[in-house]
């Protein structure tokens, strides 16, 4: 499932840094424009699965009927700052909802995961690939029984090996210090 993809119309730019910065560490996909600019931005991007409009936008009513004309059933969000009176009937019936700013985290998430999500086929990883390369360590040898669980020792002489202790903290043993 991929994060949906917000559109904020804001012309306060403090709020919309604000928001812009939360969502983005939340790893949204975010597109920014003001008022006067929205519409290119909500043409452009078939993408969009949300928007976010700020309270206080020119002709704020229009621009959200614009939006609703447009979009059809896409989630229309208002954002209020805290304490703003409450809005016009008309206006609260072609929103989705209403956010105050600041917010707190579970209000914001609640609402974030109340959006629709994509569905995008899987890609494949590249971490998954596993050991490659001409090396003959990694070559597979097909008298080894990798199943069994054991792991070979490829060394010289395998009693050798151990970690010895001394003044300056431990360390691998060198050959020298298995004739103490």
């Amino acid at each position: 499932m991929a994060l949906p993809e917000i559109l904020l119309i804001d012309d306060n730019g403090t709020r919309i840094q604000q928001i812009e910065t939360v969502l983005r560490f939340l790893e949204y996909s975010v597109t920014v424009a003001g008022s006067a600019d929205y519409e290119a931005a909500l043409n452009d991007s078939d993408d969009i699965d949300a928007v976010f409009v700020g309270e206080g936008s020119e002709k704020q009513a229009t621009l959200i009927r614009t939006i609703v004309e447009k979009a059809g059933d896409m989630p229309i969000f208002l954002l209020v700052d805290k304490g703003t009176q409450a809005l016009a009937t008309p206006v609260q019936q072609m929103l989705t909802g209403v956010l105050e700013w600041p917010t707190v985290y579970p209000l914001l998430i609640e609402l974030l995961n109340g959006l629709p999500q994509r569905l995008e086929p899987p890609k494949k990883s590249q971490a998954n690939k596993g050991l490659a390369g001409h090396s003959k360590a990694i070559q597979k040898n097909p008298r080894s029984n990798r199943s069994s669980g054991q792991i070979r020792c490829h060394c010289a002489d395998p009693g050798r090996i151990g970690y010895r202790q001394g003044s300056r903290g431990a360390g691998p043993a060198s050959r020298f210090d298995a004739k103490r």
